[in-house]
Formats: C-alpha cells, structure tokens, sequence
C-alpha cells in the first residue's frame, strides 16, 4: 500500500487558505496596469493615486559632510568632494592650483607639487605616494572619480634639437597601482620653455 507524502495531502484550496491552519500571508504588490486609468495617472474607478513615501538607503554608509546639501530648498547645492581630497594631497606638500565644477556637470581638480624638477619623475613620485596612502573616506572618493591622471607638460620651441625624459617601470607599475594613467601635453612656443607635471582628478557631480 502506497502512503501519500504530506505535500501531496493538501489540496491547492487548503493551501491557498493558509497551510498552517488558517495562517495568512499577506503579499504588497504594486499598480498593475489593470488598476489605472488608460494614461496611469489615477485609479481605474477615477480616484487619484494615493501618495506613498519613499526612502533611500545606502548599505555601505555615506560621508554626510561631502553628501548632504549645505542648503535646503530648490536651489540646493552639494558640497564638492573634491574639497576634501584636495585638503588631504595640501597637507603633505602637493597643492590644488583649482577645484572647480566645469560646464559638463563635474568637478575638476589639478594639483602639482611645490618643488620643481628637471625630470618629472621626482614630482609625480611625491603625488603618488600621497594617494597611496589615502585612508578612508578619502580613498574611497580617489576611487569614485572617473578620472585619475598625471599630466606631464612641455613647452616647444626651437631647441634642443633631440629631447627625451623618462620614467622608470617601477613608477610607471605605482601609478596603474593607483588606477591612475599617464598624459602628455605640448603646449606652443612661449618665450621661457620647460616642462610641468601636474595631477588631475575628476569626480562625478
């Protein structure tokens, strides 16, 4: 004789009425189309939707002095993280020449360091090893930005008539370390030719 199992006891009515003796399980589904008018902008029966409040979460957690508005009302403006990145690359001897938002929505920033050098190596090594050692938050917003690159500047003119500079492949490997890239700039003939190396971040308004 073949027993049933205790799945197969109840029938699809028992457990629509609640599988544990009359315990109910209440489900929130949202507006379906058949609930709304043709444009869905009010019940079916006419009635104008109901208003529903809505919250916003962030399992990681936030940094509020660089998230929350520093003024409330429809002209509202965040704080530029940038600020803060900037403060930290100041306090160990690479300075912001600007932090500035730009027509395209983001914030830019360049830095350079104090000290000049004939070879960019020296300058860009002393801006690496500040955003290697970034700790939190301020890491975290190094990251966020969708743009990390040395920039290395040259001024052209008619001599020398060969010119080279180099950077060594440890250098090169800290700076992808960071998720930084490398660029090179020619700038027109100027009365006084050099070069310049100088740090841009851009973050996301």
């Amino acid at each position: 004789m073949k027993s049933k199992s205790r799945l197969e006891k109840y029938s699809r009515r028992r457990v629509l009425r609640g599988m544990l003796d009359g315990a109910v399980v209440t489900l929130g589904i949202p507006f379906l189309n058949c609930f709304l008018n043709e444009n869905g902008s009010a019940l079916a029966a006419g009635a104008p939707l109901p208003v529903r409040f809505g919250t916003w979460f962030w399992g990681l957690g936030m940094t509020a002095k660089v998230f929350v508005p520093s003024t409330l009302g429809a002209g509202y403006n965040l704080p530029d993280e940038l600020t803060a990145l900037a403060a930290v690359f100041e306090t160990r001897g690479v300075f912001p020449l600007h932090v500035s938002q730009r027509d395209d929505g983001l914030w830019y920033a360049t830095f350079e360091t104090q000290d000049q050098h004939a070879e960019p190596e020296p300058n860009i090594a002393a801006m690496v090893s500040v955003a290697e050692s970034l700790a939190e938050p301020h890491r975290s917003i190094w990251l966020a930005c969708p743009r990390r690159e040395f920039n290395i500047g040259y001024e052209c003119g008619p001599a020398p008539w060969a010119f080279n500079q180099q950077l060594s492949s440890g250098l090169l490997g800290r700076i992808a370390g960071v998720g930084a890239s490398l660029r090179v700039t020619l700038y027109p003939d100027r009365e006084h030719g050099g070069s310049s190396q100088s740090l841009h971040v851009t973050r996301g308004a």
